[in-house]
């Protein structure tokens, strides 16, 4: 059986840094390893190798500082943690070489802060970030950095309640497996789906459907309210520790955003697309909205085929 591998891109910064705590509980709880990855300018190297046991002797100057950076860090976490860690250095494009070694290496999941050192881009989410989560295959959980604070290691962090976003398709039901598996004994979990709020005003002609749009309100409550529940049952099993929420008249990430505000939620879970199977990665959807205003961690998951 394979060991469960935590993947934790890092640049070299404190902001790049603060997704190893959360990736370190992670590893813990799935009785899984590290893989901390960096990524080095192309020099001479040939696109794409990855130097999994670096030396000075081995490389340039900058290559070695990458290496003795990834060595700095492999070091704290032994001090802290009796969890496997493994260095990997790449050569090329940062986003793109970060997707090419996931797709290859298959890491369970993929932890890391929304910027590192560079100047923000698209909002407060990095472009490195930002392309990762386009493009891996595997779920994302995007850690937003606070600005001055040191990450600390021996910091054990359980997320105690969960806000899970659901849109009434079976993809975004897969984020309930992801969510059950990272989560502690104690952890609260809070399903959410925005219920449509009306027809399409082209629709709207008493002239020719005399009924009452309220009824059609109601009956898009009622819709999310049992598919909400049959959710429920997934995640319970055996303990109530699952709660229900439909919103209603309000845009879809709003009323996730708002919900998870009103639940104080230490972490938001959404699939990048759902109803319609089209595949829109994270552009312009509902996951990019709530990506790009979460105050806290938002894990992504891409549906598998």
């Amino acid at each position: 059986m394979n060991t469960p591998t935590i993947m934790v891109p890092l640049d070299g910064s404190k902001f790049a840094e603060s997704a190893l705590p959360l990736a370190l509980g992670m590893a813990q709880r799935l009785d899984g390893r590290i893989s901390v990855v960096a990524v080095a300018p192309k020099r001479s190297r040939k696109r794409g190798r990855a130097v999994l046991t670096v030396s000075a002797e081995d490389l340039n100057r900058a290559d070695a500082k990458r290496s003795e950076y990834l060595d700095s860090i492999v070091r704290r976490i032994q001090e802290v943690s009796s969890v496997q860690v493994l260095c990997t250095v790449l050569f090329g494009a940062a986003a793109k070489e970060l997707v090419k070694y996931s797709t290859v290496h298959h890491p369970e999941m993929i932890v890391m802060s929304t910027h590192g050192r560079g100047p923000l881009s698209r909002a407060w989410i990095g472009s490195v970030a930002d392309w990762v989560v386009r493009h891996a295959s595997m779920p994302v959980l995007l850690v937003r950095p606070e600005e001055g604070v040191e990450p600390q290691l021996t910091e054990r962090r359980n997320f105690r309640e969960v806000l899970v976003a659901l849109d009434g398709s079976d993809r975004a039901e897969e984020s309930l497996r992801w969510v059950k598996a990272i989560g502690a004994e104690n952890t609260e979990y809070t399903l959410v789906r925005v219920a449509r709020d009306s027809l399409p005003v082209w629709t709207v002609d008493t002239t020719t459907a005399p009924f009452d749009i309220r009824d059609y309100q109601k009956a898009g409550y009622v819709e999310a309210d049992e598919y909400l529940r049959q959710a429920q049952s997934m995640v319970n099993n055996g303990r109530k520790n699952a709660t229900t929420v439909v919103v209603e008249g309000v845009p879809a990430a709003v009323g996730i955003l708002k919900t998870a505000s009103e639940r104080d939620a230490d972490l938001i879970a959404i699939t990048t697309h759902g109803r319609g199977g089209l595949p829109r990665l994270i552009l312009g959807s509902v996951a990019d909205k709530v990506v790009r205003a979460s105050p806290v961690p938002v894990l992504v998951v891409r549906p598998q085929r």
